[in-house]
């Protein structure tokens, strides 16, 4: 399993921007979210932890597709 972890560190490692491509767009999301659902507060604070784990889960995603198109 350690091999295999190895590899693909390595191979993130060589392109750095498409590594970091997932965080930024993590960052993003969440950020521009608020704009679209409204100032409230109470809202805002509701619906918080739902948007971070769909947001994070789209950055997943977007990063293992990174990962397997380079194999």
């Amino acid at each position: 399993m350690w091999p295999l972890i190895l590899r693909d560190w390595r191979l993130a490692a060589r392109r750095r921007v498409e590594a970091l491509l997932p965080l930024v767009f993590f960052i993003v999301a969440a950020s521009l979210f608020p704009l679209g659902v409204g100032p409230e507060p109470q809202t805002l604070r509701t619906i918080a932890p739902g948007v971070v784990w769909v947001c994070a889960l789209l950055a997943w995603c977007s990063a293992c597709w990174a990962v397997w198109a380079l194999r």
